[in-house]
């Protein structure tokens, strides 16, 4: 019987190797080592941050380069792995890295859906996509995330913590949002204690002039809206970036007042959803941060069938965000060149993009109506796996 396991097991991981290999590896060599893509962060933040600290330079103070909007250990981490694999796109390889990890620490949670949790995160497009072609730093948010939960249900608390602040200090301050529904089960003492860490580490760093959020309303004004009702609402003549900003603080401060009555998983789905859905900028690398989250909650709520719908919808609907459907993608134009059913895509681009991102909005607030619903009853199924 042990034997059996045994095998089942191991043919289960060969198979997650195999998709990894074929959804991250793969992609990685042709698009960085054999067509050079550089371009987006790698080329405007990633690289820059990373010399810039190689150069003795403290991250988000000014100097030669333009820092993003993240935790004050991020650039540091981004500068590890360029001292570490040597070469233009070694972030990507980090990237790569945590995503692996979080693929692996999926298969290892206490629950029963772990191995259908591992097959999704290996298999959807989401996780790859975000990891591979979009060469964002969300792995390394969800794998902190799923490390601070792993260890919850394990019921090492001290761990939990411990990877929580790891989490907070490695990633971008977004991760805090994230970490609200374990905020609520921590006592007294341990809150008091995470806010005297984070002094502790930040003081220092703000005494000589480093300021991680000195970036935040400047970077806030030139972003673009992402697979969210505010492009479709900016397409047919309204934009008001500030009431979207009072909108998206009043539903997530909803979305915190009921977090007591879920669970942790449960409020981290909830929490994702209100931000992706309200957010102007909500889009495809928000997703990832509480995927696994949201692969369970599916499975649990029979939603997969639509749940896959939405994650190969979103990719196909970034083609059309990141031109905030203005113009084709140069991916769709190129291809036109080659095959002629991509020219109905170039030529009708608002409509179709239209209809891809409608869809995308559809199902996300059909997820949340879902919440909304069970919210009202106060039905919320207290699941073991994520039981207080």
């Amino acid at each position: 019987m042990k034997q059996d396991r045994r095998i089942k097991l191991n043919k289960m991981l060969i198979l997650i190797l195999i998709l990894f290999f074929l959804t991250r590896i793969i992609p990685f060599y042709f698009l960085y080592v054999k067509l050079g893509r550089f371009a987006g962060d790698l080329y405007y933040f990633w690289y820059p941050m990373g010399q810039a600290i190689l150069n003795g330079e403290l991250p988000y103070k000014g100097g030669t380069v333009k820092w993003s909007v993240h935790s004050i250990f991020f650039p540091y981490l981004i500068t590890f792995s360029y001292i570490l694999f040597k070469n233009f796109y070694s972030p990507v390889i980090l990237f790569i890295i945590f995503d692996f990890l979080s693929l692996l620490l999926t298969g290892l949670l206490p629950i029963k859906e772990s191995k259908h949790l591992q097959l999704l995160y290996a298999l959807l497009p989401v996780p790859w996509f975000v990891t591979v072609f979009l060469y964002q730093e969300e792995p390394i948010l969800v794998f902190f995330l799923l490390l601070t939960f792993y260890f919850w249900l394990k019921k090492e608390k001290s761990k939990s913590f411990l990877a929580l602040i790891l989490g907070v200090l490695f990633t971008k301050y977004q991760f805090l949002l994230f970490s609200v529904p374990f905020f609520l089960r921590f006592n007294r003492r341990m809150l008091l204690l995470f806010f005297s860490i984070m002094l502790m580490i930040h003081l220092p760093f703000f005494i000589v002039g480093s300021d991680p959020l000195s970036l935040f309303f400047e970077l806030a004004q030139n972003i673009q809206a992402g697979s969210n009702i505010w492009l479709i609402l900016r397409k047919f003549g309204f934009e008001n970036r500030f009431l979207s900003s009072i909108i998206l603080a009043l539903a997530l401060a909803f979305g915190v007042l009921t977090l007591k009555r879920m669970n942790i998983g449960q409020g981290i789905v909830w929490l994702g959803l209100l931000l992706m859905s309200f957010s102007y900028m909500g889009g495809i690398t928000h997703l990832l941060i509480f995927f696994p989250f949201f692969c369970i909650w599916v499975l649990r709520k029979n939603l997969i069938k639509s749940f896959i719908l939405y994650n190969l919808l979103l990719p196909i609907s970034y083609l059309f965000v990141v031109q905030q459907l203005d113009e084709p993608h140069h991916v769709l134009t190129t291809l036109s060149t080659f095959f002629q059913p991509f020219n109905f895509l170039v030529k009708y681009f608002f409509q179709v993009g239209l209809i891809i991102v409608g869809l995308v909005v559809i199902l996300r607030f059909y997820y949340v109506f879902i919440f909304l619903k069970e919210l009202k009853i106060g039905n919320y199924v207290k699941s073991k796996w994520m039981k207080k």
